[in-house]
């Protein structure tokens, strides 16, 4: 989720951990790593459900200003979803699974 052995992750993947963990964690201690995903989760579920994070819907059309980008983003828009409604078999499951 960082991109790699010497770079940095974004902040909003940070999971907090004590002294002792966060050592353990950069020793390759498995019991740590193999839930790093799971603490990342569960610290941004509480930030949203505390109101520490929240999200700000803006409809698609308010985010370009140039019409052109507008048309182009619109016609990637009906082309994936002319491909998701060929796979979609109306199970959840892609067609030929």
């Amino acid at each position: 989720m960082s991109g790699g052995a010497g770079y940095r992750a974004s902040d909003w993947l940070t999971m907090p951990l004590c002294h002792t963990c966060h050592t353990a964690a950069h020793s390759g201690d498995r019991e740590i790593l193999d839930f790093q995903h799971i603490f990342i989760l569960k610290t941004l579920d509480t930030a949203f459900r505390d109101g520490i994070m929240r999200t700000a819907y803006t409809h698609y059309k308010d985010r370009f200003d140039d019409p052109k980008m507008l048309e182009a983003y619109e016609s990637a828009l009906e082309v994936a979803s002319e491909a998701h409604s060929k796979r979609w078999d109306g199970k959840g499951y892609g067609k030929g699974r």
